[in-house]
């Protein structure tokens, strides 16, 4: 970009420095604001998760204690109608699996997940994969664990609408920047162009008695007193 940049006049730079910076500031915010939507829905997709899950398991008790392994999955079909499932495992008491299946496109070949020893609830695997544990009570006290994989195709369906938008947002600002640079830019040029004004005219004229004017106190003022001393 400097390159670019070098041979043209200081209008043209000023307006590229401003379009950029614009354009930049417009890229950061994008992603910032993107980035917060995204995980914001996660959030609320895995707390609808974990409601779901809490409702049903409260319906295992009855399967753990009587060991009822037909009990529990009959019980546990209620979790086929979330698309968001893809596999349900239900430990004992002592963490070992007490039922599990896949839902869905999720693999039955595929290893059973080890149970969730976090404090936390919810764990996200990558951006759209979530582990959900909730504990399974009676009176109380822990009889056993259900624990959920999901999966979240919501959020990619959403990344292209946020594209969309962020590039007519970029189109945008890098207008409305361009016609204000068109305009702003005149504060720094238009002082560099009278001196240079007033350059070529002492050396065509061979006249020294030729002053610039003087308008402001900043860089240029003192260029300009430069120039005249």
């Amino acid at each position: 970009m400097r390159r670019w940049l070098g041979n043209r006049s200081l209008a043209a730079k000023l307006r590229a420095i401003i379009v950029f910076a614009a354009a930049a500031a417009l890229l950061a915010a994008s992603v910032l604001y993107a980035s917060g939507e995204v995980l914001s829905l996660r959030r609320d997709l895995a707390e609808r998760l974990q409601s779901f899950a809490t409702g049903v398991a409260a319906d295992t008790t009855t399967p753990l204690r009587f060991h009822n392994r037909a009990l529990a999955r009959n019980v546990l079909d209620a979790l086929r109608t979330d698309p968001d499932i893809h596999r349900v495992t239900l430990y004992d008491a002592a963490g070992a699996v007490f039922v599990d299946f896949p839902i869905g496109l999720a693999d039955d070949a595929v290893a059973v997940p080890p149970l969730t020893k976090d404090r936390d609830a919810v764990q996200f695997t990558g951006l759209a994969r979530a582990r959900i544990r909730v504990p399974v009570l009676f009176d109380g006290n822990p009889v056993g664990s259900l624990q959920i994989e999901a999966h979240f195709p919501e959020l990619y369906a959403r990344l292209p609408g946020h594209l969309k938008n962020f590039l007519l947002g970029l189109l945008v600002a890098c207008v409305v920047a361009y016609v204000l640079s068109w305009r702003l830019q005149r504060v720094v040029s238009q002082p560099v162009r009278e001196l240079l004004h007033v350059a070529h005219t002492v050396r065509e004229n061979k006249d020294f008695s030729i002053r610039a004017d003087k308008h402001s106190d900043d860089e240029f003022g003192a260029l300009i007193d430069g120039f005249n001393g």
